[in-house]
């Protein structure tokens, strides 16, 4: 889940408790922010599996996220490609 401002943490965060009232709470979820507060807010919500800031107005850091994270956190929650 991509939160781009401190209220999409926030509803994400509502939107995670939900999922997993449904899901079970073996669900796993990963969130990116925009801003640090956004990435402070998250990881204080407790509900993410993984939270890291990721600004995506920078273009080559969003590539360099997507080749190198993506592929490292996919293998981190033992996810099959």
């Amino acid at each position: 889940i991509h939160a781009s401002s401190v209220g999409e943490v926030n509803l994400s965060v509502q939107l995670v408790k939900s999922l997993k009232e449904k899901m079970g709470e073996n669900i796993r979820f990963i969130t990116t922010t925009m801003t640090v507060t956004g990435l402070k807010n998250a990881k204080q919500a407790g509900v993410f599996h993984y939270t890291t800031l990721v600004p995506f107005d920078i273009s080559f850091l969003v590539k360099r996220f997507f080749r190198i994270f993506i592929v490292f956190i996919c293998k981190r929650m033992n996810f099959v490609f």
